[in-house]
């Protein structure tokens, strides 16, 4: 401790002392030889420590005990008069996240049954264009303190937070706030290293996609360097490359192309939809729908292709399942020499899709249903009115029956509004066109609306069948490049309510 003030009057002999801390505040008091202090006032001994206290906040309390030892002839030694407050350091700066940052552990969601599905492991939150990733909180100046004599105490101020952004997240002040807010400027997932944010357009798995990741939601573009495994799926709005092969998955792009470098070994849950492109080495038993071309390197085997233009398989072999198409398609080979069917079918940009493929069952579906009602209804179908001579309770069970092929007929009329609505939306290609550059085999069949077209015999190319609109008819001659020039297609009055029909 270190002495502050000493004093001796008449009365008595007084010392302060302050700690090493500057914290406490101390007093030794002892009685003048030459004087008593039995009448010895508070407001005496005050006086004295007022001196040298200053602003401190002397305890009032202490002071009359210290009174009266005083008075009884005792010294007193450090007692403490006055105690400081220490000053408070500043928060440090900090970093505070609002979405979901790109992490190597998912967290695995557990339903209120019980059950988790390991596949859903998030990963990562989609981050748009526009929206508010963090906030930067600045450091705090502190509060300051005050020591035991009363003097101020200056804070020391928190640290500022160690964070760094990318020209992908943009940083600016909030008013009347005490932070600032990062706004991605770009579409992707939020990474942070060592305290750099960036946002990044494009996810990278750099092994292969199983359940180590799960399935794959990406707002960008998403990138495997192995293969999909089985089961899984990957959305990625901005496009999808595989380097390895997918087995049994579901890939979906709405704005991106889709790349496989290897092969695509699919099953009755494999999936492709895109809205741009689609390429690989080899696909077998894959349901793709694409709105732009079809490429195949090697082979496409008992796979279901649908594209709003192009198939080019210029090198490929096509055995098996189904090709639809709007523009024309290309192979090296269609079919083989077993004679496997292949099916490959010429039609609008309307009449390729999926969903107009399921409108179409439906309204088949509809007509099962109606010529099954009709076949239980016997003559009462076509004369409901002759219900009223039979007895209950089978009057009421025609009568129900009856009233259900009205609802199947009013169903089947909505569904083929519906498809009339579609096709007036279509778009044909002007020359509907099939190549053949090595060999067409017997199995093959080429279908444009009701005509068909069916080898008898092997068709050696190169050679080009096209579909003569004009002519309503298919027509073999010289290999000529695949066109693709749409025209708006022509709804006759006749086709409206039959399937496939231009």
């Amino acid at each position: 401790m270190k002495t502050v003030f000493t004093k001796k009057n008449e009365l008595f002999s007084l010392t302060a002392k302050l700690a090493d801390d500057k914290m406490k505040l101390f007093i030794d008091v002892e009685a003048s030889a030459e004087h008593s202090c039995k009448e010895l006032t508070k407001e005496q001994l005050l006086a004295v420590i007022q001196e040298f206290s200053g602003k401190a906040e002397i305890h009032e309390a202490v002071v009359d005990d210290i009174v009266k030892v005083l008075r009884r002839g005792e010294k007193v030694l450090e007692r403490r008069i006055a105690k400081g407050s220490p000053p408070e350091q500043g928060a440090d700066g900090k970093l505070l996240l609002l979405v979901k940052k790109m992490t190597e552990k998912g967290s695995v969601k557990v339903d209120s049954k019980g059950f988790a599905d390991f596949r859903e492991l998030h990963l990562f939150d989609n981050i748009q264009t526009g929206q508010a990733v963090a906030r930067i909180y600045a450091p705090k100046p502190g509060t300051a303190g005050i020591d035991a004599l009363g003097n101020p105490i200056k804070a020391t101020p928190g640290k500022p937070a160690k964070v760094s952004v990318e020209k992908s997240i943009a940083l600016a002040a909030v008013p009347g706030e005490d932070f600032q807010i990062a706004t991605a400027q770009i579409d992707g997932y939020l990474e942070e290293a060592s305290g750099k944010l960036a946002i990044r357009p494009e996810l990278l798995i750099k092994g292969d996609l199983d359940l180590h990741v799960g399935n794959i939601n990406f707002i960008g573009a998403v990138k495997v360097a192995g293969d999909v495994t089985a089961g899984l799926s990957v959305q990625a709005r901005k496009g999808i490359e595989v380097m390895g092969n997918v087995h049994s998955a579901i890939l979906t792009s709405a704005e991106g192309d889709i790349k496989i470098r290897g092969y695509f070994f699919g099953g009755e849950k494999s999936k492709v939809v895109g809205g741009k492109n689609f390429q690989a080495t080899l696909v077998q038993e894959v349901n793709v729908e694409v709105q732009g071309e079809i490429k195949i390197e090697k082979e496409a085997l008992d796979s279901v292709l649908r594209t709003q233009t192009t198939m080019l398989m210029g090198r490929a072999r096509v055995i098996g399942g189904r090709c639809y198409v709007v523009c024309g398609a290309e192979a090296l080979q269609w079919g083989n020499d077993a004679g496997k069917r292949t099916e490959i079918f010429l039609g609008s940009d309307v009449e390729v899709r999926g969903d107009f493929a399921k409108l179409m069952q439906q309204v088949a579906d509809h007509q099962k249903a109606i010529d099954l009602i009709k076949i239980h209804l016997g003559p009462y179908a076509l004369n409901p009115a002759r219900m009223q001579v039979l007895h209950a309770p089978h009057r009421e069970k025609m009568e129900k029956m009856y009233a259900k092929l009205k609802e199947v007929e009013g169903g089947k009329i909505k569904l083929l509004a519906k498809k009339k609505e579609l096709l007036e939306q279509a778009k044909i290609s002007h020359v509907p066109r099939v190549n053949v550059l090595g060999v067409l085999y017997p199995g093959t069949v080429l279908r444009d609306g009701d005509k068909m077209f069916e080898a008898v015999e092997e068709m050696k190319g190169p050679i080009s069948i096209d579909f003569n609109i004009e002519a309503q008819a298919f027509e073999a001659g010289d290999l000529k490049p695949i066109e693709c020039a749409f025209e708006p297609i022509v709804v006759k009055e006749a086709d409206k309510h039959e399937p496939g029909k231009k």
